[in-house]
């Protein structure tokens, strides 16, 4: 009789964590129904529309790291009436590290979210608004939001993850800053290993 209730248990158990993931897995159709889910290797990310990828080795001027290869996912909306947002990307730079910078080695970190954080910044000839630490399951993170001649604002999430970098970006127009689809973007990104 105890190996029946323990196996009934085992059961009922099981089948509510079967639910509450279907329940999950439900909303989160719900919530994204008509965006397109992004699914490589190692990530999933939800996008308005099928996003085009590009791939390129990239030249730093940071020591040890001189060349980077870098996979970008980007989604530019055609009609801007439609979409609050001109801009949605993820990138992930693969840096050639001979072993995996650990969360808790800070100095490297810093170091790394400057360089690539002021890099953006640069290339967008743009200003910092705001950096808040924004870590996931483990991972440093950083969230960013950058304004480009006070009329575009960036904001975007970097993370290390392994010997990669990732950082995920929508640009959208000042009157538009703060909208919801911005969230909904940053926050559809999960890891899957």
């Amino acid at each position: 009789m105890k190996q029946f209730i323990l196996v009934f248990s085992l059961i009922l158990s099981s089948c509510s964590l079967w639910a509450q993931k279907n329940s999950n897995y439900q909303k989160e159709a719900e919530l994204y129904s008509g965006w397109h889910l992004l699914k490589t290797q190692n990530y999933q990310i939800f996008f308005p529309k099928k996003p085009t990828k590009s791939s390129e080795i990239a030249k730093t001027e940071m020591k040890g790291y001189e060349e980077v290869k870098m996979d970008i996912y980007s989604y530019e909306p055609i009609n801007s009436d439609a979409d609050l947002n001109g801009y949605y990307a993820i990138t992930e730079y693969t840096y050639p590290v001979e072993r995996e910078i650990e969360a808790d080695e800070k100095e490297i970190l810093e170091y790394l979210f400057k360089y690539s954080i002021d890099g953006m910044i640069d290339n967008v000839n743009g200003r910092k608004l705001t950096e808040t630490v924004k870590n996931l399951h483990g991972f440093a993170g950083r969230e960013v939001r950058v304004s480009i001649q006070k009329q575009f604002i960036i904001t975007a999430r970097v993370y290390w993850i392994k010997d990669t970098m990732v950082m995920i970006m929508v640009g959208t127009d000042i009157d538009n800053d703060f909208n919801t689809d911005i969230d909904k973007f940053l926050d559809s990104f999960k890891l899957l290993n």
